[in-house]
């Protein structure tokens, strides 16, 4: 199959210029589109001053485990009661059989935009504002405490706001910073007391430094 070449004498240009859309401030776009800014007052006394750290024995009792655990615990105890006619299901074949009917499982995930904050991230009136505008959403949606996940630097400002003004979120440290602070305790905090050397036997000494 080809095209037939098309002459130049037989295009037809315009001389019309192309009407460009006129430039418009951030603050204009998103007039009435963001969430209410509210204002944080930090307290005289930083409440992460009166966090008191409990023993990690405290929060195993009393402890309930969670159904999905079970779950787990029944499907790796299938491993000795497999054998040649009766192997074991993997786990999607599993939940398959162990789950309700399909009509019983919520809908598709809905992923959407939000709204947008034209303000400094690092402001502490802007991460009040965005938990605010988090807690009341949660609400809306029937849920009990709100979850919402954090860098480091905006982590530490977050869970400060959310002890001073008592609200019903859970603020999460990103997964990356969580490994680099574990990874910066065996190097500083964790200096000298064996526990990089205990690491070596396991992963060998480059994998350590």
């Amino acid at each position: 199959m080809t095209t037939p070449c098309t002459r130049l004498e037989d295009m037809r240009f315009s001389d019309s210029a192309v009407k460009r859309l006129p430039h418009t401030a951030v603050s204009q776009m998103i007039r009435n589109r963001g969430i209410p800014i509210i204002y944080y007052v930090a307290p005289d006394q930083p409440s992460l001053s009166k966090f008191m750290l409990k023993p990690f024995s405290h929060l195993l009792t009393p402890y309930v485990m969670p159904p999905t655990i079970n779950l787990d615990l029944v499907w790796h105890a299938g491993w000795f009661y497999t054998d040649a006619d009766n192997p074991r299901s993997s786990w999607a074949g599993f939940m398959h059989d162990v789950s309700p009917s399909s009509s019983d499982f919520p809908s598709k995930s809905d992923i959407r935009n939000l709204s947008i904050i034209d303000m400094n991230p690092n402001d502490v009136s802007c991460i009040f504002s965005t938990l605010t505008f988090i807690g009341r959403q949660s609400k809306k949606l029937n849920l009990e405490t709100a979850c919402v996940t954090f860098d480091q630097p905006l982590w530490l400002k977050a869970v400060e706001i959310v002890m001073s003004t008592q609200l019903n979120i859970v603020c999460r440290l990103g997964a990356f910073h969580t490994i680099m602070s574990f990874l910066g305790s065996i190097g500083s905090i964790m200096d000298g007391s064996g526990l990089s050397e205990a690491l070596q036997t396991c992963y060998g000494p480059n994998a350590i430094r």
